[in-house]
């Protein structure tokens, strides 16, 4: 169903929903089978009530230990129980859970995640941090590779998502948000961990773990597997082979250093089964890091940390097309040979095509933490990044791309009076050919009571061009004469860096016992010189291609867009293990970018960043703890409708509901611990999450685990 807008009284169009919201009595219904199931929700014991009487640390959102009302602007948590009961056996399924995030699968193997859209099929403004190693990669179009993280679910200690752009602490990759993932230290895990799962689509996950105590240090060694079929009618079967290992020693009383070094090993199914010249193949992924962070604590007000990572990432994806197979419209088998001949080709004329590449990443960083005075800390550091890039096919030269930078980092807390907190911070960034750019915040925290706090703040972010948007020069020639067949994106080496200014206004407050957390949050987010792709661009002189004509897409700084709404978060905890959360969001984007041709009608007539949000979405989650071990989660999602813009047909995706289940039971096995539990995924109708035409059914599996 093709999306429609209004004008409004400035430039560009708003986005509604083409569908309806949510039925009211759906989600009353919902509602109320949560609350009966809630009568086994108990109150919490004494030994738990220090989990309530503060609010929770966060580590990540200024680089400075704050309490959760203390941040400069809205931080989600996710910790290990949430993540056990949610049945996720993939990172990104966990963003579902936070307001604001769009989450979808091009295909099996390769999920997408966005934060208040202005995505396509390659998300690349938010940034994801695994104990302070960027995981951000946008080198061969995407920015986050989410199978390419090593770390096993069970060993994360907690997710920090702050919601909202956080250029000013983490610089250009930090455009939109942060998803900062924080892993158990070697010496809080169990001795020992095996896991097996097997259910619908080829679900075979196998992941086991140990830990060493070494005297001062501890050890932890995971390993795992994750293979599936993917989703049905798509050739995207995939094998994931993962291994981590980090170390901790202390080595002085006030010195530590943490080693963490980790692989991964990905084997996906590629092509269509309908399209020859996208044959079915498959594509190997190498990842490798290693990672040394040196920690020296002079007192509770002082400490200084360096931390240097080195990546490296290969990929291999060669096949061959016979161009008789890519003409398109295919004319008749007779005059085939007749058509080649016109372009002075062969009967067998092909395409060799290998999108082999090569990135090595070096990464150090330094940062020192001090208390100045009574009322004042400051966190200020430096780091540079260095990025080495090599694909022929991708970029059209033999040689490396360098991408570097340098940035210095800064933020200053300041408690002006007992009910003010401030938040001075600013991150500025060089790159290797270029001016610095300058991402400053203010935020201001007013506690208008211990329980109830109002949060101010405004922003300034820029994000650079990726490589791939720059330099990225994809041409396909014939094997023998070196004929141009097709040229599918020029270089873009004038392209400015996407600017954003954001205000927001937060509301965190805690009732019952302070059991109940309500944080809301209204934004307000002015992106300018937006990057996209123009497909009608120009192709360069000497650009006549066999496939294509002179045409060759581009990116271009096409205009602006502006995202405005409100995002609402209630939990009720009553235990560690036991909650009911409600999240909704409110989104309006007005764009004035690039525009549909008219004469496509597949072709959205809108501007394409306008259709990249759903206008609504909600989340209603809750996990409870029954009789004899057993345990239940259940989570419903509401997608209003939306358009992941660089799709294949760039059809809106309708609306959709989405319910999940888990029922758990723990065990005892002699000295271990173990648990049994069901997961049932997208219960009801089929849906679709990228395209109207990829929808997807049930999906259950049964996972065992053991610890000792």
């Amino acid at each position: 169903m093709i999306g429609s807008g209004t004008d409004t009284d400035r430039p560009g169009l708003r986005h509604r929903n083409v569908l309806p919201p949510p039925s009211c009595r759906r989600w009353v219904r919902i509602v109320l089978c949560l609350l009966v199931l809630g009568k086994f929700v108990a109150a919490a014991p004494a030994a738990e009530q220090t989990f309530f009487d503060e609010l929770p640390v966060v580590l990540s959102a200024s680089r400075l230990m704050q309490p959760q009302d203390e941040a400069p602007g809205a931080t989600t948590l996710i910790d290990q129980a949430m993540i056990r009961a949610s049945g996720a056996r993939d990172l990104a399924e966990l963003l579902r859970l936070i307001p604001g995030f769009q989450v979808a699968s091009r295909a099996g193997h390769t999920p997408l995640t966005t934060y208040h859209g202005l995505s396509d099929d390659a998300p690349r403004r938010m940034l994801v941090r695994v104990d302070g190693r960027s995981a951000y990669s946008p080198y061969f179009v995407s920015g986050i590779e989410w199978n390419k993280i090593s770390i096993d679910l069970e060993d994360i200690e907690r997710i920090e998502v702050f919601r909202g752009s956080n250029a000013a602490a983490y610089g250009t990759n930090a455009f939109l948000g942060v998803v900062n993932i924080i892993t158990r230290a070697a010496a809080d895990t169990p001795r020992a961990r095996v896991m097996t799962r097997i259910g619908d689509d080829g679900i075979r996950d196998t992941r086991a773990a140990l830990r060493a105590d070494l005297g001062a240090a501890a050890l932890r060694l995971s390993a795992g597997r994750q293979q599936d079929n993917g989703q049905p009618d798509l050739a995207d079967d995939r094998r994931i082979d993962r291994a981590d290992m980090r170390l901790d020693w202390r080595i002085a009383a006030d010195q530590q250093i943490e080693f963490h070094a980790g692989a991964v090993q990905e084997n996906l199914q590629m092509g269509r089964f309908d399209d020859p010249s996208d044959p079915l193949r498959d594509r190997n992924d190498d990842t490798a890091f290693g990672q040394i962070r040196w920690r020296l604590t002079r007192s509770a007000d002082e400490e200084l940390q360096v931390t240097y990572f080195h990546q490296q990432e290969s990929s291999r994806d060669a096949y061959s097309v016979l161009l008789r197979n890519a003409l398109d419209p295919a004319p008749p088998p007779d005059i085939i040979d007749m058509v080649l001949a016109s372009y002075g080709l062969s009967p067998d004329a092909r395409v060799n095509v290998d999108f082999a590449s090569r990135v090595i990443r070096d990464d150090i960083e330094f940062e020192h933490m001090l208390r100045i005075g009574e009322t004042s800390r400051l966190v200020w550091g430096a780091g540079h990044r260095e990025d080495r890039l090599w694909s022929p096919a991708v970029f059209n030269t033999d040689e490396n791309i360098v991408d570097r930078t340098s940035r210095l980092f800064g933020n200053l807390e300041w408690r002006p009076a007992p009910r003010w907190l401030l938040n001075f911070g600013a991150t500025a960034e060089r790159p290797k050919s270029g001016e610095m750019h300058m991402a400053p915040r203010f935020a201001a925290n007013y506690h208008v009571t211990s329980k109830h706090t109002l949060r101010f703040s405004v922003s300034r972010a820029y994000r650079m061009p990726t490589p791939y948007e720059t330099f990225g020069d994809l041409q396909f020639r014939e094997a023998l004469s070196g004929k141009l067949i097709r040229y599918t994106l020029q270089p873009s080496p004038d392209l400015d860096p996407e600017r954003l200014t954001a205000t927001e206004i937060g509301y965190l407050g805690r009732f019952l016992e302070r059991r109940l957390t309500v944080d809301l949050r209204l934004f307000s987010e002015q992106v300018s010189d937006l990057i996209e792709r123009d497909k009608d661009a120009a192709a360069p002189a000497g650009g006549d291609s066999v496939l294509g004509g002179r045409v060759a897409p581009r990116y271009r700084n096409t205009g602006k867009a502006r995202i405005r709404g409100a995002e609402l978060s209630l939990i009720y905890r009553p235990a560690l293990n036991k909650w009911l959360g409600f999240n909704y969001t409110n989104l309006d984007i007005n764009s004035d970018g690039l525009r549909g041709t008219p004469g496509d009608l597949l072709q959205i007539q809108l501007p394409l960043a306008t259709t990249t949000v759903p206008a609504q979405s909600a989340n209603l989650f809750a996990h409870w703890s029954l009789s004899e071990g057993w345990s239940a989660s259940a989570s419903h999602s509401f997608t209003g409708s939306m358009n992941w813009y660089a799709t294949r047909t760039r059809l809106v995706v309708p609306a959709y509901h989405r319910t999940d289940l888990r029922l758990a039971r723990r065990l005892t096995l002699g000295r271990s611990r173990a648990e049994l539990a069901l997961t049932l995924q997208n219960i009801g109708s089929r849906n679709a999450d990228f395209t109207p035409e990829q929808a997807v059914g049930r999906r259950s599996f049964l996972t065992f685990s053991m610890e000792l």
